[in-house]
């Protein structure tokens, strides 16, 4: 099984991604992405698979979904996210990907949280 996770150089990913070795996963099977190209050679040394993708760029975003089975979206920050998320879940979707898991925010039902709004829009995409 492999899995890439989207946003792995960020605090939630360098989380997880301890996380998925625990559940047996070796790291050689688990691709780590994201922007930050120190972040990404530390998990390199560490045994990693990594990526470096920049959410705005679609080629870039196939590229590193192309082969896994499984791929983790954790949420940006970036006040075009909607845009990105749904690139990533267009390029998932492509490439047969069998799980798509986001990490979406609370309340995000609720429509005085506005943020809310793009992690809902996020999860209908899927």
């Amino acid at each position: 099984m492999s899995v890439l996770v989207i946003g792995a150089t960020g605090a939630l990913g360098r989380l997880l991604l301890p996380e998925l070795l625990k559940t047996g996963l070796p790291a050689a099977d688990i691709t780590a992405a994201g922007r930050n190209q120190d972040v990404l050679d530390a998990l390199a040394a560490d045994g990693y698979r990594t990526a470096r993708v920049d959410l705005d760029d679609p080629g870039q975003i196939s590229a590193a979904v192309a082969g896994h089975e499984q791929v983790v979206l954790i949420s940006g920050q970036d006040p075009h996210r909607l845009q990105q998320h749904k690139a990533v879940v267009d390029a998932a979707k492509a490439a047969g990907a069998r799980h798509l898991y986001y990490t979406s925010g609370v309340r995000c039902d609720d429509p005085s949280f506005a943020l809310g709004a793009d992690h809902k829009a996020t999860a209908l995409t899927a």
